[in-house]
């Protein structure tokens, strides 16, 4: 993988992993997780045309329309077994764990394969945190609630 990363980017240099580079990408994992869930949306929410169908679709374990994002389905069909809440909350609840692990692998990758400082990819991070359709799409209570405050 990291020969084929070279070959197409040539500057690329890989920083060594540091403990700090772990706490900080734990700490933004563990905010931006804090973050979505305090505005997790308990229910089927109509802020989009998809979010109802897939979390049905994932309760019943099929394919939602085409393509139908199988893979989101069959993850939230996991999530459903989960012993708290109504199954929306589940679904909703995997799609806020997913946009945390994204915004710690975002530092991951700023820091280790684009050589930036630390400094930046928190902020950068952060921001991807706080993005009006990242937050959308891993909690839309965030938008109702502190979006118009950004």
């Amino acid at each position: 993988m990291h020969r084929l990363l070279r070959s197409l980017i040539p500057n690329l240099t890989t920083r060594s992993w540091a403990w700090v580079d772990t706490f900080a990408a734990s700490l933004l994992f563990a905010a931006s997780l804090l973050l979505y869930i305090i505005t997790l949306a308990p229910t089927i929410t109509t802020d989009s045309f998809d979010n109802p169908e897939l979390i049905v679709k994932a309760a019943q374990g099929a394919v939602a329309h085409q393509p139908g994002s199988p893979t989101y389905v069959w993850l939230a069909h996991l999530f459903t077994w989960l012993p708290f809440g109504e199954i929306a909350t589940r679904a909703n609840f995997m799609s806020a764990l997913l946009g945390a692990i994204t915004v710690a692998l975002v530092y991951a990758l700023a820091v280790r394969h684009l050589s930036v400082s630390r400094f930046a990819a928190c902020i950068s991070a952060g921001f991807l945190a706080l993005s009006g359709p990242a937050r959308m799409e891993c909690s839309p209570r965030f938008c109702l609630c502190f979006y118009p405050y950004l």
